[in-house]
């Protein structure tokens, strides 16, 4: 898994990033007070105009992506961790 800057994402999610944080945050928490520790999971595609937002929690990150959580959190922050699936890559983003 390539992941990447926020720098280097795309323009699109980049303006859905910018226009829906409040409500980005507003899942990411509910998510984590259910859930516990894990991180916001987002599944775009421009050519598919589809922006699929859920909370995952740290077993469901490192079952489906390999990912072991410990080593991409970071203290204080929410981590969204976005997959384009237009061959963009992945996206780690902390907010």
């Amino acid at each position: 898994m390539n992941i990447q800057n926020v720098e280097s994402c795309p323009d699109y999610i980049g303006t859905f990033l910018k226009k829906n944080m409040e409500q980005l945050i507003n899942i990411h928490d509910a998510g984590k007070e259910h859930n516990g520790d894990g991180c916001l999971m987002m599944l775009c595609s421009l050519n598919n105009n589809k922006m699929d937002v859920f909370y995952m929690g740290c077993d469901d990150i490192k079952d489906k992506f390999g990912i072991i959580y410990d080593n991409i959190k970071r203290e204080e922050k929410k981590v969204f961790l976005i997959n384009d699936s237009d061959g963009y890559g992945n996206f780690l983003i902390y907010i």
